[in-house]
């Protein structure tokens, strides 16, 4: 409700997104700490989906990798969660800036999908994912 609530009384539907990109390991306590321990990104990823739920509620990270291409997902679960774009926007930046401390900071995804439409505005996305 506060991230949607911020989006309406601002103006800016991008809002989400801008809390997202504040986010990512450090953030995460620590779940955070054992993703950065990690040896290898692999490791670190799949600590990341296995241990999530311990530092948020109500939606899970997912892995798939098939021969040269992983699929990092995330998705809210919860029933009744209202507005979930701004939140969803929040969670995939700061997924990004997760995946930029493990894989060096010119990464970038092939591919980025969000949950909703298109906004009118779509620059600060591609600004930010690339």
């Amino acid at each position: 409700n506060l991230l949607a609530h911020c989006a309406a009384r601002t103006g800016c539907p991008h809002f989400g997104l801008l809390v997202g990109q504040q986010s990512g390991l450090d953030f995460m306590g620590l779940v955070g700490l054992l993703v950065k321990s990690s040896p290898d990104v692999g490791t670190a990823l799949h600590s990341l989906v296995r241990y999530f739920h311990l530092h948020a509620r109500g939606a899970l990270t997912t892995l798939r990798t098939q021969n040269d291409v992983a699929v990092f997902r995330y998705d809210i679960y919860e029933v009744g969660i209202p507005n979930t774009v701004q939140t969803g926007d929040a969670a995939v930046a700061a997924m990004l800036n997760i995946l930029r401390a493990l894989c060096g900071p010119t990464w970038t995804p092939s591919e980025v999908l969000l949950a909703h439409r298109a906004p009118e505005t779509t620059e600060p996305f591609r600004r930010f994912f690339h």
